[in-house]
C-alpha cells in the first residue's frame, strides 16, 4: 500500500490530537483532585476509615476542632500522624492540624504541660484534652472528654465543718480549688441535706468532715454511688467521717494515726509527718519524683472491696505503725494512706467507669502543707484522675481477617521443591531447547 503525503500528515494530525487530548485528561484530572478529594476504603471491615460512633461525635461538636502535636522535623512521625487524623478531616473538611517543634517554641509547650515529643492534644472550641492513646478509639474519647469538659463540677460537701475548696484558713483548700479552676474545672458547695446532690455533678469531693450525718445525707451518698458516681474522699482522722458510707463501700478506715520516723532523713522528728519517697505504680503517683509530706494520716484498708479494682495510692515506710490517739500501738507497717478504687458499669450504647480515690489524709492537700514538696502536684493529678470524663464510647476495634497461612510439612516441600527446583529447572530446559532449535 502507497502512501501519499497527504495520508501521512493526515496519520501525524491524528497521533498528535491524541497526545494532545491525553495530556488534557491527564492535566484535567491533576486538577481536579487538587479541587476535590474522593477516597475508596475497600479494606476489610472498612479499617481505613472512621467507625460510627466517631462520625456521630463529629456531627455533634458545635466548635471547631484542631489537633495540636508536638512533634521535632521528623517527616516520617509527622506523615504517621497526618494518615491518622486524614480519617477524622474525611468526616469533617473543617479539622484543623498544627504541629509545634517544642524545641523551637517552648513557650507554648509550657502552656499545653508538655514533658516530652509526641504528646497529641485536641482542642474542642477552648476546651483541651491530652490523647493518651493515638488510636481511633484514644482520639474519639479525648475529643468527647473536650466537648463535655465544661460540664465538670466538683461539688464539695459542706454542713459538717468540711474544708473550703476556695477558703484561705490553714485547713482549706483554697490554693489546690484555685488550681483547679485554671484547669477548667468548676467547683462549688453543696448541702446534700437541703439541695441533693447535683446531676451534672462530676466528681462528688468530702473534704475532712467534722459533725455528724444525718440518714438521710448518707442515703444520699448511697445512691451517688450505686447510680456511678465518682468520688474523692479526703479523711481527716481527728473528724468525724461518715462511717456507714466506709461500710457501705466495703471500706476500712483505721481509728488512729499512722506514725512513720523515716523523715528523720530529712529533720523532721516528728513521726505523725510522714514522708513518702516511694511510690506505688498508679495513674497519680507513678510520674511523682519529689517527695510529699503526709501529716496526720489514717490507714485505708481496701481489702474488703472484692466488687472494686483497688490499687494504694501512697504507702508509709517499713518502720510505721498505727497509733490510736491514747497512744497505743496498734500494728506495724508498711501501711496504705490511700487507695484508687474502680469499677465499669455497662449503660446503653457505652461502658462507664467509676472511680473512686480515698486519701487518708485531707491536712495533706490543706493551704498549710500543699506547698511542701509534690503535694500540689498529688492533689492535681488524684482531682485530673477522678474528674476524667467516665463515659468511654464504645468504638469498635476492627481487625483484618485470619491472613495467618497454616501448611504441613509436606505442603511445604512441595511448594519449595516446585518452585526452587522444578520450575526453575523448566525453564531452563525450555531455553535449551529454543536455543539448540535455532542453532
Amino acid at each position: 500500500m502507497k502512501i501519499d503525503r497527504r495520508t501521512r500528515w493526515s496519520n501525524r494530525v491524528q497521533q498528535w490530537t491524541t497526545v494532545v487530548l491525553l495530556l488534557a485528561v491527564v492535566i484535567g484530572l491533576a486538577l481536579l483532585s487538587h479541587r476535590y478529594s474522593t477516597s475508596f476504603d475497600w479494606t476489610h471491615g472498612a479499617r481505613g476509615s472512621l467507625s460510627e460512633p466517631s462520625r456521630e461525635l463529629l456531627q455533634t461538636l458545635e466548635e471547631p476542632l484542631r489537633f495540636t502535636v508536638f512533634l521535632g522535623e521528623d517527616t516520617a512521625l509527622r506523615d504517621r500522624v497526618r494518615t491518622v487524623v486524614d480519617r477524622y478531616r474525611r468526616a469533617e473538611d473543617s479539622i484543623e492540624l498544627r504541629f509545634v517543634d517544642p524545641d523551637r517554641e517552648p513557650a507554648i509547650s509550657r502552656e499545653y504541660g508538655v514533658t516530652q515529643p509526641g504528646q497529641v492534644f485536641v482542642e474542642v472550641g477552648d476546651q483541651r484534652e491530652e490523647v493518651d492513646r493515638f488510636t481511633e478509639a484514644g482520639i474519639t474519647n479525648a475529643i468527647a472528654r473536650a466537648a463535655r469538659a465544661s460540664e465538670r463540677y466538683l461539688v464539695f460537701t459542706r454542713g459538717h465543718g468540711e474544708a473550703d475548696p476556695l477558703g484561705e484558713g490553714g485547713s482549706d483548700l483554697g490554693q489546690l480549688g484555685n488550681h483547679l479552676k485554671e484547669r477548667g474545672l468548676s467547683v462549688q458547695r453543696v448541702n446534700i441535706a437541703r439541695d441533693g446532690i447535683p446531676d451534672n455533678t462530676a466528681v462528688l469531693v468530702i473534704a475532712g468532715s467534722q459533725g455528724n450525718w444525718m440518714d438521710g445525707e448518707i442515703d444520699h451518698l448511697r445512691d451517688y454511688l450505686d447510680q456511678g458516681g465518682n468520688l474523692v474522699w479526703l479523711v481527716d482522722p481527728h473528724g468525724s467521717p461518715p462511717m456507714a458510707l466506709a461500710d457501705h463501700l466495703g471500706l476500712g478506715l483505721a481509728e488512729g494515726l499512722v506514725k512513720d520516723p523515716s523523715g528523720r532523713v530529712l529533720g523532721i522528728e516528728d513521726p505523725g509527718m510522714i514522708l513518702v519517697f516511694q511510690y506505688e505504680d498508679n495513674p497519680i503517683t507513678g510520674e511523682i519524683d519529689a517527695v510529699t509530706l503526709i501529716p496526720h494520716a489514717t490507714m485505708v484498708d481496701a481489702s474488703g472491696m472484692d466488687d472494686w479494682e483497688r490499687q494504694s495510692m501512697l504507702r508509709s515506710s517499713g518502720e510505721s505503725w498505727l497509733e490510736t490517739l491514747d497512744g497505743d500501738r496498734l500494728s506495724s507497717g508498711p501501711m496504705h494512706l490511700g487507695q484508687l478504687l474502680t469499677r465499669e458499669l455497662e449503660t446503653e450504647g457505652a461502658t462507664l467507669e467509676q472511680r473512686v480515690a480515698v486519701l487518708g489524709s485531707q491536712a495533706a492537700l490543706s493551704n498549710a502543707y500543699i506547698g511542701n514538696g509534690a503535694n500540689l502536684e498529688l492533689g492535681l493529678r488524684l482531682f485530673n484522675w477522678a474528674s476524667a470524663d467516665p463515659v468511654s464510647l464504645n468504638v469498635p476495634v476492627r481487625s483484618a481477617p485470619d491472613r495467618t497461612l497454616e501448611l504441613s510439612s509436606t505442603a511445604y516441600t512441595v511448594i519449595g521443591g516446585f518452585f526452587l527446583l522444578l520450575l526453575p529447572g523448566l525453564l531452563l530446559l525450555a531455553g535449551g531447547l529454543i536455543w539448540w532449535r535455532r542453532g
